[in-house]
């Protein structure tokens, strides 16, 4: 059986090399030359066959069209993530996008009040 912590390392694990190859490298969807992407979080099934990946779109105007690209390209990110990556099973990676800063009122930093 596995342990929460144990799930919680690797899905944190997932979080920083994914984000890192998004960032780096060229991905092979064309939708996504120039989209700069922020992963802000992982969740990691039970078995540790599927992770949630949480992902917001910087300067895009449809954020479903890049979370639609994210998804064509998932098995490209899944073998570069066996890469850099030791675990027994990869795996499985679906992108959603993350509504929780939309949840946050859409203050930007000029709006604050002192």
């Amino acid at each position: 059986m596995t342990t929460e912590t144990r799930r919680l390392r690797v899905a944190e694990n997932v979080r920083r090399t994914l984000a890192h190859i998004i960032e780096r490298e060229t991905l092979p969807a064309p939708e996504l030359k120039g989209q700069m992407l922020t992963v802000t979080r992982t969740w990691l099934s039970k078995d540790m066959g599927n992770v949630t990946v949480y992902v917001v779109p910087l300067n895009c105007r449809d954020s479903t069209e890049t979370i639609e690209a994210l998804g064509a390209c998932a098995g490209w990110l899944r073998h570069r993530l066996s890469q850099k990556l030791v675990l027994k099973r990869m795996p499985r990676l679906h992108f959603v996008y993350d509504g929780q800063f939309d949840a946050m009122g859409g203050q930007k930093d000029g709006d604050k009040k002192a």
